[in-house]
């Protein structure tokens, strides 16, 4: 039943660059990697971070040719949040605003008075359903006026002016026939600054009827045609608050993800206090075996020692070496000749020479009749050395 169900169309006023709906702004983002190929596009969470980034940066590369696009229903900056907006611009960035409302602080730089609307139509936030035809948007390129028409939610929003001189504002879009504009630009020192007062106009609604796409192209060539990054902003309001700035500050005005942040976080807390248990029983070590046939060879020779029979003791030490040497190295014992002598040699990595003298050593003891402390102390390192 579900999927027999017709999909309705939602048409509320949403702004996000990832939305395909009527008033999302899927295709203005996406379409930004085909005007601006050279350039990195992403997706920014903390427009005065990034601003105050560039700003305090010591390289030149990335001081300049930075586009930033934010499409929301209010922006509100301060005083000083102001100054770091235009010294960005003055680095030569590119800013470019589109929403309903602005807070004082820009107006007064754009020499515009407080926001109105051209006409009595409900504003764009404000719960309006019906749509307004035929309604016309200029804008102003290489000197020439073009329009382009779109029903839908109302798009006749301007500034009216202050009535101060001497303004480096200029009006480069309008709304409807009248004189007021709806997008001024500031160009200081190589920057560019753009304000605009419908958003609605960044939205796929917009640039999907007749020609309107080529509105947001010829936006876009106001800008440098070889910016080095462009950062997209979607929000539904910017206001002036420490708050914002914050890494995790975009968490909580997204309750979906902030919820997944939340269970992420516990389900982390139950893997730990579940995994920090061990999982076996504690296993004791256990000592080795003990070698009782190497106490019994001690045994037998502190006994042998300890009874003067040094000349047996002796035999018995070689016997023992020249069966260790058999069963090590597979050599035969049974003489000890030139051959057994050679084959010692290349097993024991001992010279010839050094070989023939323990051989003969080994001959001398064996033949002789009487052997000292000394004697037995001596084959029992000469021993140890050729093993």
């Amino acid at each position: 039943m579900s999927c027999a169900q017709k999909k309705k169309t939602n048409w509320h006023v949403n702004l996000n660059r990832n939305s395909k709906d009527p008033y999302g702004c899927y295709i203005a983002y996406h379409h930004l990697q085909d005007v601006f190929p050279e350039a990195k596009i992403a997706a920014g969470h903390s427009l005065m971070k990034q601003i105050k980034k560039v700003n305090t940066s010591k390289n030149l590369v990335t001081q300049k040719g930075n586009i930033i696009f934010v499409v929301c229903r209010n922006f509100e900056v301060d005083s000083s949040e102001l100054e770091q907006i235009t010294q960005f611009i003055k680095l030569g960035n590119g800013l470019c605003i589109f929403s309903e409302n602005y807070s004082e602080p820009i107006l007064s730089y754009f020499n515009a008075k407080n926001n109105r609307v051209s006409i009595g139509t409900p504003a764009l936030f404000g719960g309006q359903t019906d749509t307004i035809t035929e309604q016309k948007q200029s804008i102003i390129f290489n000197g020439k006026r073009y329009a382009y028409f779109f029903h839908g939610l109302s798009i006749q929003h301007n500034f009216q002016p202050s009535g101060k001189v001497n303004s480096d504002a200029i009006a480069i879009g309008y709304s409807d026939e009248t004189q007021d504009a709806s997008m001024l630009a500031i160009q200081p020192e190589g920057g560019l600054w753009i304000i605009n007062r419908n958003p609605i106009c960044m939205t796929n609604y917009f640039l999907l009827q007749e020609s309107n796409r080529m509105y947001y192209e010829q936006l876009m060539s106001c800008f440098t045609k070889y910016p080095s990054s462009i950062t997209w902003y979607s929000m539904i309001e910017r206001k002036s608050d420490e708050k914002e700035e914050s890494d995790f500050g975009f968490l909580w005005h997204s309750p979906p993800l902030l919820y997944a942040f939340l269970l992420l976080i516990a389900l982390l807390l139950f893997y730990t206090v579940f995994e920090s248990k061990r999982r076996q029983k504690f296993i004791p070590i256990i000592p080795p075996l003990h070698n009782s046939s190497l106490d019994f060879t001690e045994t037998v020779g502190l006994l042998y020692f300890n009874k003067s029979d040094h000349s047996n003791l002796a035999e018995k030490m070689i016997t023992y070496y020249l069966e260790n040497i058999r069963s090590k190295y597979g050599i035969k014992t049974k003489q000890l000749d030139e051959e057994f002598e050679k084959a010692l040699a290349q097993k024991t990595n001992h010279t010839a020479t050094d070989i023939h003298a323990f051989i003969s050593y080994l001959n001398y003891i064996r033949a002789a009749t009487k052997l000292s402390t000394t004697d037995i102390s001596l084959l029992y390192k000469q021993l140890k050395k050729y093993m």
